[in-house]
């Protein structure tokens, strides 16, 4: 018999037997992609989600000005993830979780820069972690590296003088003369100049006066300046016109919640109505004055020979102001608190006439902001000068008496930026 076509049994047994093993390997693939796969896609997510968090956590620190790194690491520790070097208060290349302000040399954020923003604006926290495989290292995988990364945008949070801190500064956005100097008084600013958002073409600050009498550091507008060579002095190279209009600044929100009340010649802070102040006070108690004084307004004149009061801001709701020159005015802004620097405001609500004409051991310190309103400077103040700001919707500078304005930051209103925070990546 011929036994060439009969199939050999062995043969087909050992064939058989590695499509088993090749099957055996592919099934231990699928799980292992399908086991540590699932694995590694979950601890991503997770590294992700604490990644988020701990850029936020960076970000509400930085705000605070508190430690924004340590507060990273603190929530990346407490989500799993902790950074390999446990003595820092910073990461360092290639641990677990980096925590970057996105300006520092050597790294790179990837973002794309808005308008206003610098690098130092945005933070990083990039988080490397490592898990085992179950079944990967049967095919050679022992571990999988996950790597990501967030990064937050940190706007604000901070403080901005009124006027970019110039000593006056107009806000009327158009009006011709929204600054003036007129008379024969000296007018002397120190420290700082004068800046006019107003865009008219030819006068936005308009001299009205042929003497010598006008001294600043710069004289800045939007618009078109117009002077008499020879009355101003200023230098040429700070005498500048088409300026950047400035924003108008952020205006508080004064609460009184007690009532005011008068003992004596003096008077504590709170809510009042009517003539401010009550005929008879000349002592104002430090704090917040919310002042609806309708038709009577906020005036001193001969019968009032001085007002004293330190640590005070005085919110005129309604009503003028007009200090008139036989009064000597000694008023101080508060040294802290939400009202730092802030001495006299008249809402946007409010578009009365402010006047200054104090006598001369007048002593004015803190922002005057009233943004509706007309503000003149018609003389006042001792050696010391008025160390004041002048933030009004138009300003007059001159009269019958010479004047000072001092200009110390420190000294002034800054409203706060309220902090922007978002995850960007």
């Amino acid at each position: 018999m011929n036994n060439r076509n009969i199939p050999n049994k062995k043969n087909e047994r050992g064939q058989v037997l590695i499509l088993i093993v090749f099957a055996i390997v592919g099934l231990i693939g699928m799980v292992a992609l399908t086991v540590d796969g699932g694995s590694a896609f979950s601890d991503r997510r997770h590294a992700q989600n604490a990644a988020d968090t701990s850029a936020l956590a960076a970000a509400r620190a930085k705000v605070r000005q508190e430690n924004w790194k340590q507060a990273a690491l603190s929530i990346a520790t407490s989500n799993g993830y902790a950074d390999t070097d446990h003595t820092a208060n910073s990461s360092i290349p290639n641990a677990n979780v980096e925590v970057y302000q996105c300006s520092e040399s050597g790294v790179n954020c990837e973002v794309t820069l808005r308008p206003g923003d610098t690098l130092q604006d945005y933070l990083q926290v990039r988080i490397t972690s490592t898990i085992n495989t179950m079944f990967g290292s049967i095919v050679g995988v022992s571990e999988i590296t996950n790597s990501v990364n967030s990064v937050v945008r940190v706007k604000g949070g901070t403080t901005q003088p009124v006027g970019n801190g110039s000593a006056i500064f107009a806000l009327n956005p158009n009006g011709c003369s929204a600054v003036t100097y007129q008379g024969n008084s000296a007018v002397t600013l120190v420290g700082s100049g004068i800046y006019v958002n107003s865009t008219c073409p030819t006068s936005a600050f308009f001299n009205n006066s042929n003497s010598p009498g006008l001294t600043a550091p710069c004289l800045q507008a939007v618009g078109g300046i117009q002077y008499t060579k020879g009355s101003i002095n200023i230098p040429n190279e700070c005498i500048l016109t088409g300026q950047s209009p400035l924003p108008a600044p952020i205006m508080p929100k004064p609460v009184c919640d007690t009532n005011a009340a008068v003992s004596g010649n003096s008077m504590t802070p709170g809510n009042w109505s009517g003539a401010f102040p009550p005929s008879g006070v000349t002592f104002l108690n430090p704090g917040l004055y919310c002042v609806d004084a309708g038709n009577s307004g906020f005036r001193l004149t001969g019968s009032t020979p001085s007002l004293t009061g330190q640590n005070v801001t005085i919110f005129m709701k309604t009503g003028d102001v007009n200090w008139g020159a036989q009064t000597n005015v000694i008023l101080d802004a508060p040294d802290s608190g939400p009202y730092k620097g802030l001495l006299l405001y008249l809402p946007p609500t409010n578009s009365n006439a402010v006047s200054i004409n104090g006598g001369g051991q007048s002593k004015i310190v803190g922002t005057i902001l009233a943004p509706s309103s007309e503000c003149s400077v018609l003389g006042g103040g001792g050696q010391e000068g008025l160390q004041t700001q002048l933030a009004c919707y138009n300003i007059k500078l001159g009269g019958g008496s010479n004047v000072t304005l001092v200009y110390n930051a420190a000294l002034q209103y800054a409203p706060p930026i309220q902090p922007q925070v978002e995850l960007t990546k």
